[in-house]
């Protein structure tokens, strides 16, 4: 199972992040791909986690594929950034 997430801290800007969880049932520590660069303020005309999915790869059973939004350097403004991820 494929689970995409926007992944921030104290010491984090809002970034894009994954995280897989195998056989054993237990989900991996998540992946950060494409890491924050600014602060995230958002209103009701800049939403946050609209553009966000998590897909399997329909040619390719071990791989998937996945969309995150990740906090650019411009204060409220994000960007998206695509994964694919082979187990």
């Amino acid at each position: 199972m494929l689970l995409g997430m926007s992944a921030f801290s104290r010491t984090m800007f809002p970034s894009a992040a994954f995280t897989l969880r195998r056989s054993g049932g237990i989900f991996d520590t998540p992946t950060i791909y494409a890491r924050g660069a600014g602060a995230y303020v958002g209103d009701s005309d800049n939403r946050w986690g609209d553009y966000s999915a998590c897909q399997p790869d329909f040619d390719n059973a071990n791989q998937f594929w996945t969309i995150q939004e990740h906090a650019t350097s411009a204060r409220g403004a994000w960007r998206t950034r695509w994964a694919r991820i082979t187990i």
